[in-house]
């Protein structure tokens, strides 16, 4: 509760404001970049002479975001906040495009990521700090939790089986060495064939649920915009849901989902060295619109038109997803199919963290050849260990981490919109030079 209490007000005073003046300062970069006049080499692929290539980083960035939290983390805030919580993920997913947009721009202007330009804006201590959070946040939230959901979902029918479990650590554990021992590169190439499979297969079998629910659609769509404001007037005494929950965590997990304002994105698309940035942050709309719009969306109208109670006021986790799936009469193993689901999810997330991670542990001193054991680690605990409260914590390691971003990139708008507005008169020497001749320390 007081985990829980701590995050609520952090959320409430130090995210929502930075959020939105972060996103408000930079809206004129963002219409000129969207605007800019097309070139002759428009229509060519960005030159990549970087450890990533473009849609490379495209797809670990999104193998980053795209994980359990599109499940799990939807239904805990449909719960806490109403099915009013999913049109303000919607809301946080617009305001997060625009965000995720500069934050790729300034990762590609300092070569760096988030730490580069929090270190422009800000100074060395606020960058440390930075690079800090992300490491934890990294080895626990995108690594030890989501390890504990692989397991779990690979030994959904045997759960109860302790050498069962223990086999499915080891095979896990295995895998998860073999990838990291071949690099950022080979990551990369990974994750961009896992992540386009893995979200084919979980919206296939969604929209399994949703036809068998098909006459159900459009009333639960206007349920999330009713209830919205008013989620108590249409839940009645279900948790006692009010605009504030349904507000609260539908940004809550909408960030958690995008990443928006966290920089990992930015990090992640710094080892693209691409000839035009303010081309290729457009990457950031593609992201979250996958991200939040389609994979959210979509579980947010599954949960909602199978039927199945939802537990106000309490955090589900993947116990609910199984009575999902299960309330389909299809002629499908509902445990087999979701285990299927949250293996690729939460294996995608692990290997895509694993880049921002890296590249901030260097930020701190921490070079990859301890980087790596050191994952591996906490990948070994969280097979193992509960990680109820990780979940919790994750909140409170987001938000800390989001202030120096936000922060940094409050203060360097005037940079992105001056060099979108020269890249736009000028896309020859796109990326080259910044507004007014000035450049980023």
């Amino acid at each position: 509760m007081f985990l829980q209490t701590l995050g609520d007000l952090l959320w409430i005073l130090l995210f929502f404001p930075l959020f939105l003046i972060c996103s408000l300062r930079l809206i004129p970069g963002f219409f000129r970049l969207l605007t800019r006049k097309k070139d002759a080499a428009a229509g060519k692929a960005d030159h990549s002479r970087g450890k990533l290539g473009a849609m490379e980083a495209a797809f670990t960035a999104l193998a980053s975001t795209v994980g359990t939290g599109n499940i799990i983390g939807t239904g805990q805030a449909i719960a806490m906040g109403g099915p009013g919580a999913v049109f303000w993920m919607w809301v946080a997913a617009f305001l997060g495009g625009i965000v995720k947009c500069a934050e790729i721009w300034f990762g590609q202007r300092n070569g760096r990521g988030a730490v580069g330009t929090i270190r422009s804006a800000l100074g060395k201590r606020f960058s440390a700090f930075y690079a800090f959070l992300a490491v934890l946040s990294v080895l626990f939230v995108g690594n030890m939790a989501q390890m504990n959901t692989l397991v779990i979902s690979l030994g959904s029918i045997k759960s109860d089986d302790p050498a069962f479990r223990l086999t499915v650590s080891f095979f896990l554990l295995g895998l998860l060495a073999a990838a990291l021992s071949h690099g950022v590169s080979t990551l990369g190439k990974i994750c961009s064939y896992v992540v386009p499979g893995m979200t084919a297969l979980y919206l296939a079998v969604s929209s399994i649920i949703l036809f068998e629910n098909r006459e159900k659609v459009m009333p639960c769509f206007s349920l999330i915009v009713s209830s919205a404001m008013k989620p108590g007037a249409v839940l009645g005494a279900f948790g006692g849901m009010t605009a504030r929950k349904a507000i609260l965590w539908g940004f809550r997990r909408g960030v958690f989902s995008n990443e928006a304002g966290l920089g990992t994105a930015g990090t992640i698309h710094s080892l693209v060295h691409s000839e035009r940035p303010e081309r290729h942050a457009r990457w950031g709309l593609w992201e979250v619109g996958v991200d939040t719009l389609l994979v959210c969306s979509i579980s947010s109208l599954t949960l909602l038109c199978s039927g199945v109670a939802i537990p106000y006021g309490c955090l589900p986790g993947a116990e609910l997803w199984f009575r999902v799936f299960s309330s389909s009469p299809a002629q499908i193993s509902p445990a087999l199919v979701l285990g299927l689901c949250l293996f690729f999810f939460g294996l995608s997330t692990v290997l895509g963290c694993y880049v921002p991670g890296s590249l901030c542990a260097m930020g701190i001193g921490i070079g990859e050849q301890f980087f790596c054991p050191l994952y591996l680690a906490c990948a070994a605990f969280g097979c193992f260990l509960p990680t109820d409260r990780i979940w919790l914590m994750s909140d409170l390691i987001n938000v800390l981490m989001a202030v120096p971003n936000l922060l940094s990139m409050i203060s360097l708008a005037p940079f992105f919109a001056g060099g979108c507005e020269h890249s736009k008169n000028n896309p020859e020497k796109s990326g080259i030079a910044l507004a007014h001749g000035q450049r980023m320390v």
